[in-house]
């Protein structure tokens, strides 16, 4: 890292290459590998160890954006939008108001942007006369298909907001009409279902799985 810092690339570099000798699982010698390589220009050797970066680790936020800037200066304009577009996504709420990171945060938006502004102005000239041909035919359905693929509609999922239990997803139709608490429209958990969600109510607290990822936290 001292050679890097102080200009001395190709010391650096030999390090490195050293290094994911060594380790070649560690996602941040490779990316750091790929550092040297840019400073020493040498396209091909980064962009290499840049995807052994992102194989490791494809949430590894910082190697996203260097392979996006990488596309950049290769002219892969399109496909650096998609990657700026990743490198967005995976960026940590925390990380995001790092002062070195703005700059790289701000050049992502502006390269998603202009790419959806692009992709956009396509599609209007390609299908203007498609829906023109069918402007009684209701439309509302494929428009809010083309608002969330230009990124105009956010489409919601749900995403738990404690724990996921996995397993516990079968859930039978059949009401219980005299039973107190359940009304004729409510719906009753599945003997599977009720088996599972007994098991982790009865868990004791100390071994329950949030207790062990909380006692992690501290």
């Amino acid at each position: 890292m001292y050679a890097l810092k102080t200009g001395e690339f190709l010391a650096a570099r030999r390090r490195f290459e050293d290094a994911v000798q060594l380790d070649a699982g560690a996602p941040l010698l490779w990316f750091h590998l790929a550092l040297a390589r840019r400073a020493q220009g040498d396209v091909e050797a980064e962009a290499a160890a840049l995807e052994k970066a992102l194989e490791l680790d494809p949430y590894f936020y910082l190697a996203l954006l260097q392979k996006a800037t990488l596309l950049e200066r290769r002219g892969k304009h399109r496909h650096a939008a998609q990657v700026y577009r990743a490198f967005l996504q995976c960026v940590p709420p925390g990380a995001q108001q790092a002062p070195g990171l703005q700059q790289g945060l701000e050049r992502a938006r502006a390269a998603v942007a202009a790419n959806g502004a692009a992709l956009e102005r396509f599609l209007q000239s390609r299908l203007a006369a498609t829906q023109a041909a069918h402007r009684d035919a209701a439309q509302e359905r494929f428009n809010h298909c083309l608002d969330a693929l230009l990124d105009k509609r956010r489409i919601y999922t749900p995403q738990p907001t404690l724990m996921h239990f996995p397993g516990c997803r079968h859930w039978s139709s059949t009401s219980v009409p005299s039973s107190p608490g359940w009304g004729r429209s409510k719906r009753r958990p599945s003997r599977s279902a009720a088996s599972c969600c007994s098991a982790s109510r009865a868990m004791p607290m100390e071994s329950s799985p949030m207790s062990i990822i909380q006692a992690g936290c501290r």
